[in-house]
């Protein structure tokens, strides 16, 4: 007969250091297993939910998204310590409305309960109870603590209250059974502990639900958690009282193998199935929007604000508004008003304007460049028109995802933006987002060589590890010779490297995402779970626990706020200079080109780029490297757009043109073209592709590309994705 069992008691990766079960590999084996449902719960956070979710849709399994939360007497308390303070407890969504409440209790414990660890009360728990299914957990949970402690009449209390709260249709009594032995020889207490669940059951008629608490995939798997727990507790293997687990049994077991461990107890396997097709959830289902940003009463719309603020802005970079220039502003603002976009640039005049207005010197990067109406609110400083620079690479109809507009601020400034943000939208609607730190190949093996005890063994092989952002362990090993022949002549060292291997990539701990800030027009805590960035100091504000590959599905919108030291090099420049020479510079203002009937500062402007010739480029953003100064030295620059080109050549590809781009420059090469027609395009570079938007401009006349296409294309080649660009 076959039985039918799902997992409903799940730690992945993002049980921090705790659990070893990578989403991919969790799922697909508990299809090859013949199961059809399985949970998450990881501990007292949801970082891992929407990933898990749309694995086990891929993969055909109903996902159940949980947490095993940490629950305390009162959350204000925090006097008591660890174990003493909480119990673990565990939460189901049966619906969407159960998701919204997992979402608002992560967010409690993590805000308003953070005590050495997440913790929700039973006055939270209460509230946010609907649609929820709750069990008494494992051997930490309150209930089989009393009953352990001989407190009988107290968890009979205990699981009344919790019946009474979800409803008798969803408390269970959670049984386990991992034939734990600890390093004293004594068995675990779980045997025991079953036996009383069992009476508490018969007793109160509450039912019984089988579970495995599932650390990792495989049995194999169970030294390396091992080695996980020693990372996270700081001990090695042979560490004496350390923590470990009591058996190799946490892992996923297949029916069978659960069947085998409650032979006498059928009904508490197929409660984990019941419980499971109840369970259906779209997380993805409710979208956030942006926050409609208020106008001044004498104006009808949005659209009517914005473009009298453009017009002005035009005005007063142009000097008037001349039919070419009041054509391409219509056409941005009808695209941009057509896609719903108006709030997005508002609130992005917003804060620009804010910072600006505080002296806190603010500049774009990037596409944003290509907008005239970016231009004409002040959120760039860049002429399109001027430079030829394109508004569909920026933005156009065909484009599917959001585009974005990276803000740089001085680096000693950048959070005072920030908080102005957040009082203007409300601290609940804006947040920044969070990142996960993952062991990469030198990490992997010192954390492995630490716990291990192979210190010396494990600086021998980092050393023969390359640096680099996308190396990896078994790319090393075929490619370092030194290094594969160390792993096959050293027994120490191939024990080790097999090790790193299965931790290679593993979750370690969370960050904070170096520019991105969400706004929305809703609390977030409605979309997504939140955590403090500073548990410490609740002022800095929040951050989102699913990270931005998954944002954007829930409809919301990033705003980049970068801290750049450079902006700040430039503000105390100025200082310096106001202080030594009395004079007030406003950069924006200092001409690029040569100036009539101004010969002081034409004298200035030369000089400026003798001072580039002479290669005295230290402290100047993105000239002040070796390679790049010599460049700079040959090239002689006599006006900005040859600053501008040579940044853009100075890349991988694009470089081996810069020897050419400089003869043309100094007519040592003659200029020829591919093609007659590229001259319009490619003149100012001396026949060279230099920029994107030249290749798009090529690939849209001469290819015939629409920008939808053409987008694509720029995508694909960027990143050399060399399949898509042929």
């Amino acid at each position: 007969m076959t039985t039918d069992f799902a997992h409903l008691h799940v730690h992945t990766e993002y049980s921090l250091l705790d659990g070893f079960s990578r989403t991919k590999k969790l799922v697909q084996q508990a299809k090859e297993l013949g199961m059809s449902h399985l949970a998450i719960t990881d501990h007292g956070a949801m970082y891992g939910a929407i990933e898990f979710y749309k694995a086990c849709k891929a993969g055909g399994i109903n996902p159940i998204i949980g947490v095993e939360a940490y629950l305390t007497e009162e959350m204000a308390d925090h006097s008591k310590r660890y174990k003493d303070d909480y119990h673990h407890l565990l939460l189901l969504a049966k619906n969407n409305t159960g998701y919204y409440n997992l979402l608002k209790l992560t967010t409690i414990a993590h805000t308003e309960g953070w005590h050495l660890r997440p913790r929700i009360d039973k006055a939270a728990l209460e509230k946010h109870a609907e649609g929820l299914v709750v069990t008494s957990s494992c051997l930490s949970g309150e209930i089989p603590k009393m009953l352990l402690a001989g407190q009988v009449d107290e968890a009979y209390q205990t699981a009344r209250w919790y019946r009474d709260v979800f409803g008798p249709e969803n408390f269970y009594l959670e049984i386990q059974e991992h034939h734990g032995t600890f390093d004293d020889g004594q068995p675990s207490p779980q045997g025991q502990l079953n036996q009383l669940l069992y009476t508490m059951h018969r007793d109160l008629q509450i039912p019984l639900l089988a579970t495995n608490d599932l650390h990792y995939v495989e049995a194999d798997d169970a030294s390396s958690h091992d080695v996980l727990l020693c990372v996270q507790t700081g001990k090695q293997l042979d560490s004496p009282k350390r923590m470990k687990f009591d058996s190799n049994a946490y892992y996923l077991k297949s029916p069978e193998e659960m069947a085998r461990l409650f032979p006498d107890l059928p009904e508490a396997l197929l409660n984990s199935v019941r419980i499971a097709e109840q369970c259906s959830i779209d997380p993805l289902a409710y979208k956030a929007k942006l926050p409609a940003y208020t106008i001044p009463p004498q104006y009808g719309s949005q659209e009517e604000y914005i473009y009298d603020l453009c017009l002005a802005g035009i005005k007063e970079r142009f000097g008037e508004v001349t039919e070419p220039i009041k054509s391409r502003l219509d056409y941005e603002f009808n695209m941009i008003a057509q896609k719903g976009f108006i709030s997005y640039f508002l609130i992005e005049w917003d804060f620009v304007n804010y910072a600006r207005s505080r002296g806190i010197r603010c500049s774009a990067r990037g596409s944003a460049a290509g907008s005239l109406l970016a231009y004409s609110l002040g959120i760039t400083n860049v002429d399109p028109l001027r430079y030829t620079l394109l508004f569909e690479r920026f933005f156009n109809t065909e484009r599917a995802d959001m585009p974005d507009i990276d803000m740089d601020f001085p680096d000693d400034r950048r959070e005072e933006v920030i908080e102005y943000v957040s009082r203007t939208y409300g601290a609940d609607r804006v947040a920044q987002m969070v990142t996960f730190n993952t062991m990469a190949a030198k990490a992997s093996v010192k954390d492995a060589a630490r716990v291990m005890g192979r210190q010396e063994v494990g600086d021998r092989i980092t050393r023969l590890i390359p640096t680099g952002p996308k190396v990896t362990l078994q790319g090393s090993l075929d490619g370092v010779r030194e290094l594969g022949d160390l792993y096959r002549q050293n027994p120490e060292a191939q024990e080790l490297i097999d090790q790193a291997l299965k931790l290679e990539g593993a979750v370690r701990s969370t960050g904070v995402h170096a520019a991105g800030v969400l706004i929305a027009n809703e609390p977030l805590e409605r979309f997504v779970p939140l955590q403090l960035r500073d548990p410490k100091d609740p002022s800095q504000g929040r951050v989102t626990q699913y990270e931005q590959s998954h944002l954007e599905e829930l409809g919301l919108i990033k705003f980049d706020f970068l801290g750049l030291s450079n902006l700040t090099i430039l503000d105390n420049a100025l200082t310096f200079i106001k202080q030594a020479r009395g004079e007030d510079l406003v950069l924006e203002k200092v001409p690029l080109d040569p100036v009539d009937d101004n010969e002081e500062q034409n004298a200035k402007r030369q000089k400026a780029f003798e001072l580039l010739a002479r290669g005295e480029t230290t402290g100047i953003f993105q000239l002040e490297g070796a390679k790049m100064t010599e460049y700079i030295k040959q090239l002689k620059p006599t006006c900005v757009e040859d600053v501008m080109a040579m940044i853009a050549l100075y890349r991988p590809g694009p470089m081996d043109s810069i020897p050419d781009f400089i003869a043309a420059k100094h007519g040592r090469k003659k200029v020829t073209y591919l093609d007659p027609r590229l001259k319009e395009w490619l003149e100012e570079s001396y026949g060279i592709i230099v920029y994107q938007d030249q290749v798009l401009l090529i690939a849209v006349h001469l290819a015939g590309f629409s920008w939808g296409k053409v987008n694509k294309f720029r995508k694909a080649l960027s990143k050399k994705i060399m399949h898509e660009v042929e």
